[in-house]
């Protein structure tokens, strides 16, 4: 169902641009979904449509057996990866999803936790909050590298994947700063790189041993925080 909602601009009786859509389930459902959600992102996005794939990970194991991630079914299915540390950043990171996966015409995965999902939080919904920026310097191929009617072909289609898509989501990222540096240091003594729930524990264990922005600069600490993981 999922994937038809990317083939709208086949018909010509249909009566909008596009349509986005939002898959979810926990981890053992991604598992599960793993092959068509491959030759969904194979396939690729409409122009004007876009694909979020949200996956519930347990990484506690509070309610499945074992610890869980999706992250390696979406890796092995080649597709990009965003993860919010916050309620703020489920709705900054969805749009920017929407966004990521128009532009690179790639299925984009949105990895949520428990922790960062089962709670109360205070966000800002302005709408001028979300500007997205689409790549200027970024040279589309021939076709462009969203869905193509009739290109199902798997070494054309797979070639497009790496050659361009994963490239273009690259770019999406760098325009929209969706990985950034939170503070840098002149001395430089040590880089901590860091995404998602973790990031927010590691703010907090440093506030916790008293190294506020101002002492952790003067230490030579640089904290980098990634949003596509």
């Amino acid at each position: 169902s999922i994937r038809g909602t990317q083939w709208l601009h086949y018909y010509k009786e249909a009566r909008y641009d596009g349509v986005f859509a939002i898959w979810y389930a926990k981890n053992l459902g991604v598992d599960r979904a793993f092959e068509v959600m491959r030759q969904a992102n194979l396939e690729g996005t409409a122009k004007n449509g876009g694909v979020l794939v949200v996956g519930a990970d347990d990484i506690g194991a509070k309610s499945t057996v074992t610890a869980t991630s999706s992250d390696p079914v979406w890796r092995a299915a080649l597709m990009p990866i965003l993860y919010p540390s916050n309620t703020q950043e489920y709705l900054d990171y969805g749009l920017l999803g929407f966004g990521l996966s128009r532009f690179s015409g790639l299925y984009t995965g949105f990895k949520v936790v428990t922790d960062t999902i089962e709670l109360t939080a205070t966000v800002d919904i302005d709408p001028d909050r979300s500007r997205i920026i689409l790549p200027a310097d970024f040279a589309m191929p021939p076709g462009g590298i969203n869905k193509i009617k009739g290109d199902i072909a798997p070494l054309p289609i797979e070639r497009r994947l790496v050659e361009y898509k994963l490239p273009a989501a690259i770019a999406f990222a760098k325009a929209n700063g969706l990985d950034k540096i939170i503070f840098d240091s002149d001395r430089r003594e040590l880089g901590i790189v860091s995404a998602g729930k973790p990031y927010q524990d590691l703010r907090e264990a440093l506030n916790e041993l008293g190294l506020d922005e101002r002492r952790l600069r003067l230490l030579g600490i640089r904290l980098y925080k990634l949003g596509m993981i």
